[in-house]
């Protein structure tokens, strides 16, 4: 179900659909952050943790209000506040649009 979810939302969000990517927190060897845009369309974020402990981040996205609103996560996680402290479990997932 999480990768049929996955797959329609690749398919209807049009920054993940046609949009280019932008690396945040390069830095970052445990985490893969990144950010798709298109014109027109609000920033989506993917934030996608590859290690087995619990890891927590705070991502800066350029020309952003900071308003999200989560499109898909790992079942079960919460859904964080801000980009300023996004929480993700072992293996965890989450994408969020911003505005």
């Amino acid at each position: 179900t999480w990768y049929r979810s996955l797959i329609r939302l690749k398919k209807t969000n049009q920054a993940l659909a046609h949009g280019s990517n932008v690396m945040l927190d390069t830095s970052n060897s445990k985490v893969l952050s990144w950010l798709r845009q298109a014109p027109g369309a609000p920033v989506v974020v993917v934030t996608v943790n590859f290690t087995s402990e619990p890891q927590t981040v705070s991502l800066a996205v350029p020309d952003s209000s900071g308003k999200t609103k989560t499109l898909l996560k790992t079942p079960g996680a919460a859904d964080p506040a801000s980009l300023d402290r996004i929480v993700l479990e072992p293996f965890g997932v989450y994408v969020e649009e911003v505005r």
